[in-house]
């Protein structure tokens, strides 16, 4: 046996652990992969349209620190019991998820609007949707500049 090896780990598990191993650092790309915009989009939408307008998004156009990035969605909507937002949704373009928040809302909510705070990775697109109770969704892009990035994390 060689000198390096120890002569209490037997040959198998010498040849198991590197098999293990190589398994292990093979995994497929698509399984580290984030998803698109247009798949997060899609897979929040179910497939449906979804149109320009009734949004307004409120996001900085730069922003000098991205790990905390204000942001304010309002939606042009009566917020009554047969005309109301149901969920807002924020999407953006290059962080390590899509999806980044959603918010359930209901008539009695009284107004169409949320604010939070938000982590940006580096400059993108964020997307905010709404859906209706009618089931159309609506939304609006605003294109955000970051000096000093957030979020920093290899995908590739």
């Amino acid at each position: 046996m060689p000198s390096g090896v120890p002569s209490s780990l037997p040959r198998r598990g010498v040849l198991a652990l590197g098999a293990a191993s190589l398994l292990v650092l093979s995994r497929p790309r698509a399984a580290l992969a984030r998803p698109s915009l247009e798949a997060a989009l899609a897979a929040f939408t179910g497939g449906a349209p979804v149109h320009d307008g009734r949004v307004r998004l409120d996001i900085p156009p730069l922003v000098e620190n991205g790990n905390a990035v204000g942001v304010t969605v309002s939606v042009d909507s009566p917020m009554a019991a047969s005309d109301h937002v149901t969920r807002i949704a924020l999407f953006n373009e290059k962080n390590p998820q899509a999806e980044v928040a959603v918010f359930h809302l209901g008539p009695r909510a009284g107004q169409a609007r949320v604010a939070t705070r938000i982590r940006l990775a580096t400059s993108q697109t964020v997307l905010a949707v709404a859906q209706m109770s009618d089931g159309t969704f609506w939304a609006s892009r605003a294109s955000v500049i970051v000096t000093l990035a957030a979020c920093i994390e290899d995908l590739t």
